[in-house]
């Protein structure tokens, strides 16, 4: 098919959609959007909550607990060692499906019901984290939000296979670091950004394989700079021992000083890592990714952002998270191995033909399911044969092009629309 204009239902703004576009939604079933990509991105990011916690306490063992959810949220809401444990069954809530009303009314009342995680964390890997929000693999980890294999790691955002590094900003494979934006593999930098590969590096921009630098832009390869004039060892230690940062005041002066000297360079058009046909920015290890921010090693894939790790295949407007993701599309902060998933939220651990699900762990052939574990041919979290699952599939997504959901705006949202932010649900 050609490439169409087409005009998004919330902004009114016309978006291209383009022909391999039109040939990834045939492949995976779906209509193609009638919203355009900004509107798609903004309508997932409404249900992310990073780091707004509340005081609660767990519906099921008492204890006081933290969560993304207020009191107004009028779920239960579970700690992540009793929502991870065998004393309920999600299962336990299903409902029958009624075509009646539209069927993302009753995908909703189905989570009201269900006990929700406190947190997007995989708890049972998470040693001495308690404070900690989209992550997994943590050990000894404060006020982390999205991360996983860190460890001493406190004050950051968006860290990856790091250690012993405070107030980090969308890191990976860092140590003893502080302060910095945007560096891979580097090893005790402070104030810095889009560094890679780099050691014993200060107040630096853009340098790549340097070491023992202050100050300095764009170098490669370079050792003992200040402000990218070369000294010797002597000099540069010299130089180095006489710099007074012990106060706060001194090191917002020097940093003043820095960023007018950094002002002096070009910058990149975009930071990139070993990349190939790709478009966005902050991209690492990727092909044939367009429209694509703050991920690494994606392949085939379009308007993806925060992949933590890859790899990720032919995806499309996938947010957060995301190892191991193939032919999925409109998820968000899902991942660990997870395929032809389409429409949720929170799908992990070998989850595979999952749509309009929430809190998924490890199922297969599920539609409109939530806090399932290990479940096959569910709808509402009713169990099915598999005859019934495939042929009620057929009907519901009939029933949701027939008798559409419509929100508060006014928005109407058939099948192949990611469900709308609650604050907007009917």
């Amino acid at each position: 098919m050609e490439s169409q204009t087409k005009n998004c239902q919330n902004c009114k703004k016309d978006f291209i959609i383009e022909s391999d576009d039109f040939a990834f939604y045939e492949k995976i079933k779906v209509p193609a959007p009638t919203f355009c990509p900004e509107c798609r991105l903004q309508r997932r990011l409404a249900w992310r909550n990073e780091n707004g916690f509340h005081n609660r306490e767990c519906g099921f063992c008492g204890k006081k607990i933290i969560s993304i959810y207020s009191k107004d949220f009028n779920n239960v809401v579970y700690c992540g060692d009793c929502w991870y444990g065998d004393g309920w069954e999600a299962a336990d809530h299903w409902q029958d499906i009624d075509f009646s009303k539209p069927f993302l009314t009753q995908f909703y009342e189905l989570c009201k019901k269900v006990p929700a995680m406190d947190l997007f964390v995989t708890a049972p890997t998470l040693k001495n984290s308690q404070y900690c929000n989209m992550a997994d693999n943590l050990k000894n980890c404060y006020f982390l939000y999205d991360g996983n294999f860190d460890e001493n790691i406190s004050y950051a955002s968006g860290v990856y296979h790091s250690k012993d590094s405070l107030d980090l900003t969308m890191a990976r494979k860092c140590e003893l670091c502080y302060e910095s934006i945007t560096c891979v593999n580097c090893y005790k930098i402070t104030h810095c950004q889009q560094c890679e590969d780099c050691m014993n590096v200060y107040f630096s921009f853009g340098l790549k394989g340097c070491n023992n630098c202050v100050g300095c832009v764009n170098l490669r390869q370079k050792s003992y700079c200040v402000f990218n004039k070369q000294y010797t060892k002597e000099e540069y230690e010299k130089y180095l021992s006489s710099l007074d940062l012990s106060s706060y005041k001194a090191i917002e002066r020097f940093k003043e000083t820095v960023i007018n000297f950094w002002k002096k360079f070009p910058k990149k058009f975009m930071f990139g890592l070993q990349n190939l046909n790709v478009s966005g920015d902050y991209l690492e290890h990727s092909k044939n990714a367009k429209t694509c921010f703050g991920c690494a090693n994606l392949e085939d894939s379009k308007f993806c952002s925060f992949i933590a790790n890859g790899p990720l295949k032919t995806t499309y407007d996938f947010t957060h998270y995301g190892d191991n993701v193939e032919l999925s599309y409109e998820c968000l902060q899902s991942g660990d191995g997870i395929s032809n998933c389409k429409l949720n939220w929170g799908v992990w651990t070998n989850s595979d033909n999952v749509e309009y699900s929430f809190s998924i762990h490890g199922c297969s052939s599920i539609f409109g399911c939530v806090g399932l574990k290990k479940k096959k041919y569910c709808i509402l979290n009713k169990q099915y044969t598999k005859e019934e699952y495939e042929a009620l599939v057929s009907k519901i997504i009939q029933h949701m092009n027939d008798v559409p959901y419509v929100d508060k705006r006014g928005i109407e949202y058939r099948y192949g629309e990611f469900f709308p932010d609650r604050n907007f649900a009917v």
